[in-house]
């Protein structure tokens, strides 16, 4: 499998998600609420980065099982990805419609 771009894929995008996330959580664990600057700044920060390791979890996810589906049930795996695809999009629309 590891010559698949699917595969390579869901590899790059798991790490991302993964490291992203993981700099979120030591950032929240090591702010300290009586800063207000560094809360400030950082909540801007951490909320991008949660964006961005958001959607990598949905790349990592779709890319994931598309490896697994595509040699079978082909139409499937593209639907299952345009799905997947769509619901960052749907979850910003989401968001400014509650906003």
């Amino acid at each position: 499998m590891s010559r698949k771009f699917a595969f390579q894929a869901f590899l790059i995008s798991d790490v991302l998600a993964m490291c992203s996330s993981f700099v979120v959580a030591f950032i929240c664990i090591i702010a300290r609420w009586e800063d207000y600057e560094f809360l400030l700044y950082y909540r801007s920060f951490t909320k991008k980065l949660m964006w961005f390791a958001y959607v990598a979890t949905t790349t990592a996810f779709s890319t994931g099982l598309y490896t697994v589906l595509a040699p079978r049930v082909h139409w499937l795996a593209i639907a299952i990805c345009v799905m997947v695809a769509l619901l960052p999009i749907l979850t910003k629309l989401l968001l400014n419609g509650l906003s």
